[in-house]
Order: structure tokens, then sequence, then C-alpha cells
């Protein structure tokens, strides 16, 4: 995924969004931490965690930085890595994928564009990179899809051992995933032959595997999509290369379903002079709405209505 669309979706670096409900979205902004503690460096991934913290990664690094809020639970008076909070450097891996010429087994792993997903249990797993640190030394924006990746567990302060998936090689890379309702985290094939797969990720013994039945009704290929967890449980995606089409996702059958009706808005740059097949985020809202962001230039927002399944033309 291009650079300029992926820097839209990160957090802006020490800052953090102030939420408000939609009758004063006007007043919304951003606000600085109050301690004169900055995030160091540039902020990448951010996830919350089941305690309430907030554990950020360094871009492009193996260094992740944990946000503790004051006692009242402000984050704007929170604190960088304070003391017992600090977090363990992600361990090295192995990465045989030699998509971009290159192998390291070990390697740094400080990825770029990857899956990511806190589960129920507060652990958490960071999977995947559409780059790396072996993405080339001669050119650094070459990706390598890795498919290294590893579990945290915030208590213990500690990473698992480099994690097994079923793929294989150079398919992870900038995967999406979702965590369904049973606690199932799943995580898209992107590239080759699995770019239309799923698999399964078990936390008890940090392997993945196929689901079964295997999934069927992918109208396109997963890659550059998002999942979105509806609130029945399926799961809904904008198809990265059809013009004005989602699908659903039923982990009850594990097939997909393209609704007859479509879209009236364009959320993917595919079609006419639009060629990258970049998506923009989608955030569900608490009245079952879900605002999801265009990838492709001069186009209007999306609002989907969880229930009854339609679009509508958003602004612009």
């Amino acid at each position: 995924m291009p650079q300029t669309l992926k820097a839209m979706s990160r957090l802006a670096t020490a800052f953090f969004v102030v939420l408000a409900s939609s009758s004063l979205a006007h007043a919304q902004s951003w606000v600085a931490l109050t301690n004169g503690n900055p995030f160091p460096g540039n902020a990448s991934t951010c996830l919350l965690l089941t305690d309430g913290t907030v554990m950020c990664q360094e871009e492009g690094n193996n260094v992740w930085h944990r946000l503790v809020p004051d006692v009242f639970g402000s984050y704007v008076n929170g604190t960088w890595d304070p003391l017992g909070f600090a977090i363990a450097t992600m361990p090295n891996g192995s990465d045989t994928s030699n998509v971009a010429g290159t192998t390291c087994a070990p390697c740094i792993y400080g990825p770029t564009y990857y899956a990511s997903a806190v589960l129920p249990d507060g652990r958490v797993v960071v999977f995947g990179g559409e780059y790396n640190t072996n993405s080339s030394a001669t050119s650094p924006s070459t990706p390598v899809w890795t498919n290294i990746g590893f579990l945290y567990d915030p208590v213990a302060n500690a990473w698992s051992g480099q994690l097994t998936e079923t793929f294989g090689t150079g398919s992870i890379g900038d995967a999406q995933s979702v965590v369904l309702p049973d606690g199932r985290m799943l995580v898209a094939g992107v590239r080759n032959a699995n770019n239309r797969n799923i698999q399964a990720f078990n936390p008890a013994t940090l392997t993945f595997s196929p689901l079964v039945p295997a999934v069927t009704g992918k109208a396109d290929s997963n890659n550059e999509e998002n999942w979105h967890l509806l609130p029945d449980g399926t799961v809904l995606t904008v198809d990265s290369r059809i013009a004005n089409s989602f699908e659903i996702f039923n982990p009850a059958t594990n097939t997909w379903t393209t609704p007859a009706v479509g879209m009236p808005v364009l959320l993917a740059d595919v079609g006419g002079n639009c060629s990258s097949a970049e998506v923009g985020p989608g955030v569900m809202r608490p009245d079952g709405t879900m605002v999801y962001f265009t990838g492709a230039p001069n186009q209007a927002t999306g609002i989907y209505n969880t229930a009854t399944g339609t679009w509508a033309a958003g602004p612009t």
C-alpha cells in the first residue's frame, strides 16, 4: 500500500483524538499530552489493551511504547513508558521468502503495515509486514510481505517464539485480520495462490490453520482490503478490485456473499484512471452505522447501515 494513504491511518505523534458525540462533531480536536513526554519517534500501529493502556510501535522498528493514563483515566494526562510499564523489544525472526531478493535468518522484525489484534485474554498478535527491516539494503521500500510474527503477553511483558502459519513465506505482508465473537483471530492471505484464503490463529498452540470447510465465494483478492466486524457477527469488506462492490463473510459457513445492491459511492481506487486498489478505513459508530472513507481521489465517504444492509453517500 502506498505510503501516502497508509500515513492517513497512523496516529499523530504524541497526540490523541478527543471523541465527541455527533452533535458535538464541530468541537472535536487534536490535543497534545500535557506531561511533556512526547512519543519517541514516529508512531505506527497503536492498540488499546484490556487494562486500558495503549501500546504503540515505533514505525519500522522492533520497539513498542506504552501510554498509561492517569489515575482518573485521562490519556491526555497520561505518560509514555512510566516505570514498570516498559514493553520488551520484539525478538528477531526468520524470513526466507526471498520476495525482495534478500533473506534473513535471523533478522530484526520491525514491520510496516501488518496484521495485529488484541485477543479476548488480553494478549496481542503482531503478524506479517508489507515491509520489514530486510526489505532490501539497496531499496528499502521494496515489499517483502514477510510472514514473521509474535504473540505478546502484557502481564508477563514477554513475546512468544515466532508464530507458525500455513500459507507459506511471502503470503502475509499487510494482511487484514479480525477477532470474531467466539475469540478466533482470522488472518487473510494476500499474495500468490493464497490471496483469497483465510487462516485462524490458535493462541494455545501459537499456530494458524486453514478454515474448515475451505473459504468460498470471494469475488476478488483479499489484498488491500479491510475487514470490519458487524453487530451480527459477520464481517464486511469493501472490494479493492471491483468498483462499488462489497462482500459479507459468514464465519458459520466460511462463505463470502456479494449483496445484489452495490454501493452508491466509490470506496476503492479502481476503475477509470484509478489503479492502486487502495481502500480507505471504516469506523463503526455506536448507532449501528459505519463510516467508510474512500481510497479513491475526489470521492465521497460511504455510510453503511448495519440494520438495513444498505449504503448511502456521505460527505466528500
